[in-house]
């Protein structure tokens, strides 16, 4: 029996049985961990913190065997209570845990790199002045396709590998990337992207994380590139996505 400590994140909580939690927690090392919190819904529970969603804390767990895990310990540093005051803000908190819980599933390279994204963007939408949810959500989205090496191709077309030209372009969620005028007419499924947000979205696929609160886009490029980037992860993740 193996003991551990890590740092973590609780992205999802399900209750079970009488006082029981099955929750997932997301951590830069071990990446996804799916566990059941005993007893932890009684109101002097030791880890009752722990199976609130959101919870940003240091875990100690015991591994009875690889990949079944049991926490006998956990030290909150942040539950970002203000997300609960705000109905935009949680929001794109829980949009933003559903996402990154389908991107850490059996995700073994840059987890460290993906956790610290997510950290970031959740102390930027609990805690930045004015903040606007929806983009620090679209944001962090784009940076985590960058992240996973899932970025689109925007400069050359997927197809026949010409640069695109400046100006409108077809961009292809399925084939993950633009195509140029030549290619465009033989796919069907693609979104018109202007040059504006195709420029916006190779931009800030490096964005420091430090920019997700401060970055704004126009009003026309977020719904563009919120429309682009949902279709895109619903490719690659194979599942329904609302952003």
């Amino acid at each position: 029996m193996n003991e551990l400590k890590t740092v973590g994140i609780v992205t999802r909580t399900t209750d079970f049985r009488e006082y029981d939690r099955m929750v997932t927690i997301l951590t830069p090392d071990r990446g996804r961990i799916d566990l059941c919190l005993k007893g932890c819904r009684r109101p002097k529970a030791k880890l009752r913190p722990a199976g609130q969603v959101f919870c940003f804390a240091d875990f100690e767990l015991t591994e009875h065997r690889p990949g079944n895990y049991i926490m006998v310990g956990c030290s909150v540093r942040d539950a970002f209570f203000d997300l609960a005051t705000d109905l935009e803000k949680l929001d794109a908190a829980g949009k933003l845990c559903r996402i990154m819980n389908a991107f850490f599933d059996g995700l073994m390279e840059n987890r460290a790199e993906l956790f610290t994204l997510m950290l970031a963007a959740l102390s930027a939408i609990a805690y930045a002045p004015r903040v606007r949810p929806r983009e620090v959500l679209l944001l962090t989205v784009i940076r985590t396709m960058s992240v996973t090496g899932y970025e689109p191709m925007m400069d050359y077309c997927v197809e026949c590998g010409r640069p695109v030209e400046s100006g409108e372009a077809v961009f292809h969620p399925e084939l993950g990337g633009v195509l140029c005028d030549s290619c465009a007419p033989g796919h069907t499924g693609g979104i018109r992207i202007s040059a504006g947000a195709a420029t916006t979205l190779r931009m800030t696929a490096q964005l420091p994380n430090d920019k997700l609160a401060t970055f704004h886009f126009s009003e026309p490029v977020r719904e563009e590139l919120t429309k682009v980037m949902t279709r895109f992860l619903e490719e690659r993740l194979e599942q329904h996505i609302s952003l």
